[in-house]
């Protein structure tokens, strides 16, 4: 395909994909973000990072399919490399790499500032979301396919006071009112994912890309769906790599590159016959 009809396609996919986020959302709020979460091993100082992707994007309710185990037919061409902050940078120059452990996780429902994400044995596709990554990887099957909706709400319930509680240890609740903090703490539920997977489920920096899954209800009690979303690496310096599976391109932007490669023909063809 000609060059520019090749960044005009680019720049009709970009529109809307950057700009400024707010800091995170509350859980119950059923709108919130995927969070980095990176943690010396001996220390437990921690460092989050609200990375923008909301978990509305990653997993839609509109593409959700009831039953679904493992299911990759959700794509949503994420390909986000973030760099390390100024303030990222000196948290690992305070806590080499070699010593340094991650995971991104994040989780949503509808609910209130009261109410805890245990207030149901059933939630319809949609209104419980959760997304971690894990070591664990799409062979060991039987170990998520075993997950049920009561560990999908103890999650919730261990992430819920850790970003909402501002107590001490604060946990991640310094990324209400900010998108980054080095004064994030971690217990020993968020090492483990909040106890959903293993027992512990960070991967060390600079390991090979790992999984990035998600999870949510499907109306039947106790039960729920599960997704391979795509994979993620954080490299030793501190980069971040978010990669899903890339959506079709719609009809509608085959049709402006042909018209635009259509008149950019034409063009040369005047041009020609003028000379």
């Amino acid at each position: 395909m000609n060059t520019l009809v090749k960044a005009a396609i680019a720049g009709v996919l970009s529109l809307g994909a950057t700009g400024a986020f707010a800091a995170i959302g509350d859980p119950w709020s059923n709108s919130s973000d995927l969070i980095l979460v990176v943690e010396n091993a001996t220390t437990h100082a921690a460092y989050a990072l609200d990375t923008g992707i909301s978990l509305n994007t990653l997993l839609p309710t509109s593409s959700l399919v009831s039953g679904a185990v493992l299911d990759q037919s959700i794509k949503t061409g994420i390909n986000d490399t973030v760099a390390a902050s100024g303030a990222f940078q000196s948290f690992l120059s305070a806590n080499p790499a070699s010593g340094d452990l991650w995971t991104l996780e994040g989780g949503q429902y509808n609910g209130n500032s009261s109410a805890t994400a245990t207030n149901s044995n059933s939630k319809l596709a949609g209104d419980g979301k959760m997304v971690i990554t894990s070591q664990i990887g799409t062979n060991n099957n039987a170990t998520v396919n075993a997950k049920q909706l009561g560990n999908m709400q103890s999650f919730l319930n261990g992430l819920q006071p850790d970003i909402h509680a501002p107590s001490s240890p604060p946990g991640l609740n310094p990324l209400e009112t900010a998108t980054e903090t080095g004064a994030a703490s971690t217990s020993s539920g968020a090492e483990a994912n909040y106890g959903f997977l293993t027992a512990n489920d960070f991967s060390s920096l600079g390991s090979a890309a790992i999984q990035l899954f998600g999870f949510t209800g499907n109306g039947s009690t106790g039960k729920l769906q599960s997704y391979i979303l795509g994979k993620a690496t954080l490299g030793a310096n501190g980069t971040l790599n978010i990669t899903t599976p890339s959506v079709p391109l719609p009809a509608a932007v085959w049709l402006l590159g042909s018209g635009l490669l259509g008149l950019f023909g034409v063009s040369r063809r005047r041009a020609a016959s003028a000379a």
